[in-house]
Order: C-alpha cells, then sequence, then structure tokens
C-alpha cells in the first residue's frame, strides 16, 4: 500500500518484452492515482509518468450532447463518390450503386 496525493493505493508492477509498466489503483474506488511505463528496448530507456488526480466519472452525456447544431449560413458541400472521375451516370444515380453489367461469355475456339 503506497500513498499519491492524499489517497491510499495499491501498487501493481509488470514486466513484458519490450515495456515495464506499473500502475497505482485507489483502495477506495479502484481508479488509477498513478501510471509508470518504462521502454525497455528505446535508448536510455524513456519513462513516462501520469498522475491522475480528481477523476469525475460522473455521466456528462446528455440528450443535448446528440442534438445537430447546425450554425447559420451553413451550406451543405456535396460529397462525391468518386472523387476522382466525373461520371455523369454516377451523379445521375444519385445514392444508388450502379446495376452491375452481367460478365460476357466467352466463345470456345
Amino acid at each position: 500500500m503506497q500513498t499519491i496525493g492524499s489517497l491510499r493505493c495499491d501498487h501493481l508492477a509488470y514486466q513484458q518484452p519490450a515495456v515495464d509498466w506499473e500502475i497505482w489503483l485507489s483502495e477506495d474506488r479502484r481508479l488509477p492515482c498513478r501510471a509508470l511505463i518504462i521502454y525497455r528496448n528505446e535508448p536510455g530507456r524513456p519513462t513516462v509518468t501520469v498522475t491522475y488526480s480528481d477523476l469525475d466519472l460522473r455521466p456528462q452525456v446528455t440528450d443535448e450532447t446528440f442534438v445537430a447544431k447546425i450554425p447559420d449560413g451553413y451550406q451543405r458541400i456535396k460529397i462525391m463518390r468518386h472523387g476522382t472521375i466525373n461520371d455523369p451516370a454516377v451523379e445521375a444515380a444519385g445514392s444508388e450503386p450502379p446495376t452491375p453489367e452481367p460478365a460476357a461469355k466467352k466463345s470456345p475456339e
């Protein structure tokens, strides 16, 4: 058991071929308090340490999140199906895919 900030945390450490990593999980909510990654195969063995604080897990996604907010003066941009080909048949077909032509049969020689 170790203390990170004011939280008592369990410390777990793992070793893998490319990285060593450690994580500290808070005793009460089992959320990360700190993470440490050591890149074993890189010159100088670079290290990344992340310390987490004040994690807020209350839902912040509401129905309002999914309401379209179209600004005034919006102009629709036509999305092309074939950006490199200007094919009138594709333009006329709209969003419907073209019907494939049956393959021609070869006559025996």
